[in-house]
């Protein structure tokens, strides 16, 4: 913005703006280096909207400001307002017309456009105004104070995750704030009353400024207090490596069988759930079967009675087993059973799988892996622990997602395989809004950026079998915060046996007691 009023000449090259400016500019660029889920090619978009936007806004400065026009504010709209409309209803023809129906406007209502309308022109008036009374460049300023307002607001509202490294830039941002207001001299002058005469003697301005900076600071504080307790801690000290033998869990223990089917072979599901019901560790629970059918072909009566189920429902056929997952988990969030079973249709290795739940599924289970085996990747490149010629990119944004920080320096855990038992305490552990984001990207269309990603060698990326499918697969142990690569040692496969001495946690994350 400031080279932008420079180049246009609508401002005086001034090197104490320039100081107050790169300084509140370095906030902002530290807060945008920690952003946990950074895309480039929306980096750049915006890189290109800011330098735009910056342009327009100098040029409407001189509209209002400059001798040779001093064009009053609500004129100004005017002339630019229709100019605006018509461009936006261009890029609505050739990006949005074919998706937005008159069932999608009448959904929203009229009212709620017509307030939308109202409140945008209220914008447009009031910006204007602004630019009018000070500059384009008190403008932008104020919108780093309204991005850190809108970081307050989510981090408190819907809890979306914020790193430490954000926390400083933005500090450093609202830092800067203050200091273009007030400048150095006002500052120290302040620091000086403070010293010598007390807080009672600073100006009532000053005095709510410096309030409100406090204010804002321990919002932000406590947001991301609130969230970290509300996350479910990764392993809990005093169950680790506990030898107790658990009792057998009470009837009121439910336990629910999730399996998402498209043409698999349905006899054999049913044989494969009448094994594992079998279980001795199963004996007590109250057990559900709940099959998700992808496939638009069987009625849904027939492969009830088929597979043995006691609920099935039609899905579409979007992102295989993961999105079945996804779906159970949103739809089920305020009933979930105190531990739930995903299980694939046609498991490869039955024994193995039957065997790993006898030997250490407990009433105390937090995630148990039922795939072929633990695996870990860094978080630079993450190679595929199985497949050596693969990568997965996506991997350490998911961790970043469900972690609220950058993917760290050392290696993350991976599971091979689309089985495994979770207990609803660490299903909740994520944030819902988590599964919805993780969701909302697997049903993406083709234009969406996760298909412009690296995807496998050889491997197709469709809406049935989308690339990012296959990357929250070998996910779930971050995803339900079991990230403790120490199972890659203990537990490296899945024919691996419990032993008479073994702990309760080798092969598994347990929930505190």
């Amino acid at each position: 913005m400031l080279i932008a009023a420079w180049s246009l000449r609508v401002e005086s090259p001034n090197l104490s703006t320039l100081k107050k400016v790169v300084f509140i500019v370095v906030g902002v660029m530290i807060a945008s280096y920690g952003e946990i889920l950074f895309d480039a090619s929306g980096f750049i978009f915006q890189v290109f909207g800011i330098a735009f936007e910056a342009v327009r806004l100098v040029m409407v400065q001189r509209l209002l400001s400059s001798a040779e026009f001093k064009m009053d504010p609500l004129v100004s709209l005017y002339y630019f307002a229709p100019i605006c409309a018509a461009m936006n209803f261009a890029l609505f023809l050739v990006f949005e017309s074919g998706s937005l129906g008159v069932s999608d406007l009448l959904r929203v209502g009229w009212l709620t456009f017509l307030l939308n309308a109202l409140v945008a022109f209220c914008l447009n008036v009031s910006v204007v105004f602004l630019i009018g009374k000070t500059s384009s460049l008190v403008l932008t300023l104020c919108g780093v104070l309204k991005d850190i307002l809108l970081v307050c607001a989510s981090m408190m509202i819907w809890g979306n995750p914020v790193t430490t490294l954000q926390f400083f830039g933005y500090g450093i941002a609202l830092s800067g704030l203050l200091y273009y207001k007030l400048g150095a001299d006002k500052i120290s002058e302040q620091f000086a009353h403070l010293r010598g005469l007390g807080f009672s003697t600073r100006s009532v301005t000053n005095r709510r400024l410096g309030i409100g900076a406090a204010t804002l600071f321990a919002v932000m504080v406590l947001g991301t207090t609130y969230r970290s307790h509300d996350r479910y801690p990764t392993r809990d000290t005093e169950s680790v490596g506990a030898r107790t033998s658990y009792p057998p869990p009470s009837s009121r223990n439910r336990l629910d069988i999730v399996i998402s089917t498209f043409q698999e072979n349905t006899q054999t599901i049913h044989d494969q759930v009448e094994e594992i019901l079998s279980l001795p560790q199963l004996s007590n629970l109250e057990t559900k079967v709940i099959v998700y059918s992808m496939d638009k072909a069987p009625d849904l009566v027939s492969l009830a009675k088929e597979t043995g189920a006691d609920a099935v429902e039609r899905i579409p056929n979007i992102g295989r087993e993961t999105g079945a997952y996804l779906s159970h988990i949103l739809k089920q969030w305020d009933h979930l059973a105190d531990h739930t079973l995903f299980l694939h249709p046609e498991v490869g290795d039955f024994d193995h799988v039957k065997a790993r739940i006898e030997d250490f599924f407990l009433p105390s289970t937090g995630m148990l892996s039922l795939g072929f085996g633990h695996g870990e990747c860094s978080c630079d490149t993450c190679h595929d622990p199985w497949v050596s010629a693969s990568t997965w990119p996506q991997v350490p944004q998911i961790f970043s997602a469900v972690y609220g920080e950058i993917c760290p320096s050392t290696n993350i855990l991976l599971s091979y395989g689309s089985g495994f038992i979770v207990s609803s305490k660490r299903i909740r552990g994520t944030d819902r809004h988590i599964y919805q984001h993780l969701k909302g990207i697997l049903e993406s269309d083709e234009r969406h950026w996760i298909h412009q990603d690296e995807r496998q060698p050889d491997m197709e990326d469709a809406p049935n079998t989308p690339d990012f499918g296959r990357a929250l697969g070998k996910s779930w142990m971050i995803i339900f915060n079991c990230s403790e690569t120490r199972l890659v040692k203990s537990c490296p496969r899945l024919d691996i046996r419990r032993k008479p001495d073994d702990w309760d946690d080798v092969c598994q994350c347990l929930d505190a007691e």
